[in-house]
């Protein structure tokens, strides 16, 4: 798990520069989910807002997700529907 904290007015991140990352692009309410590097089309994110209400989106083709910025304050968005199908190694038993 980890958080970025991304205040109003700050450059925008070029690039990814985690396995799971969301980025604000630029514009207010919008971000972009990527995963290895390659945006994540269909992402449910949950986005918490100041007002301590919550709205699930999900990410277009593109892998950018769009939520109204109305309230001064934090917004959170998170994204915990994310699994990866590959093969591994748990407790050195293999598994699919």
């Amino acid at each position: 798990f980890y958080a970025r904290w991304h205040p109003h007015g700050t450059p925008v991140p070029a690039a990814p520069a985690l396995m799971l990352d969301i980025l604000p692009t630029g514009n207010p309410g919008e971000v972009k989910v990527f995963f290895r590097g390659q945006p994540v089309p269909g992402a449910r994110l949950t986005v918490g807002f100041p007002d301590e209400t919550e709205r699930e989106l999900t990410t277009d083709d593109s892998g950018v997700a769009k939520f109204p910025v109305e309230q001064k304050g934090l917004y959170l968005v998170t994204y915990p529907h994310h699994r990866e199908s590959v093969p591994g190694f748990a407790g050195g038993r293999a598994y699919d």
